[in-house]
């Protein structure tokens, strides 16, 4: 009986609590490492692809839900962003711009587009993983 009783305390404790996973703060492009290729792309099929370099681009996250989005040190757009389950959405102000997803994965965040090559014109995917800093 106590161990029936401590174990729907523990229940009680620990499945009842709800933590909110907060998104803001910046995050910075990194290299993927040998367990992201395999968990992120591999597990997809894409054994071939291009990644963005660690440092290259920076996604500053506002508790506003405003962000900025920075290459090379540039700030090159401004929005809105938002989260639902585990996508983060970028919402550009630029009306030319495309938004954006991002798939959220605890203190990362990683995109797979597709990339044109300019000597062949032939497709290759394209992997952006961000970390929170």
């Amino acid at each position: 009986m106590k161990s029936l009783f401590l174990g729907l305390i523990l229940f009680a404790i620990t499945g009842c609590s709800h933590t909110v996973e907060s998104h803001e703060g910046t995050y910075e492009s990194k290299s993927p490492n040998t367990q992201e290729t395999i968990r992120i792309m591999y597990m997809r099929g894409y054994f071939h692809y291009l990644y963005t370099d660690t440092g290259d681009i920076k996604l500053s996250l506002k508790a506003d839900k405003s962000f900025k989005y920075i290459v090379n040190d540039t700030i090159n757009h401004y929005g809105a962003w938002s989260v639902e389950r585990k996508e983060l959405k970028l919402d550009y102000d630029d009306p030319s711009r495309e938004d954006i997803t991002f798939t959220v994965s605890g203190n990362k965040l990683y995109r797979i587009s597709e990339t044109v090559l300019c000597k062949d014109k032939s497709v290759m995917k394209h992997l952006l993983l961000m970390e929170k800093k």
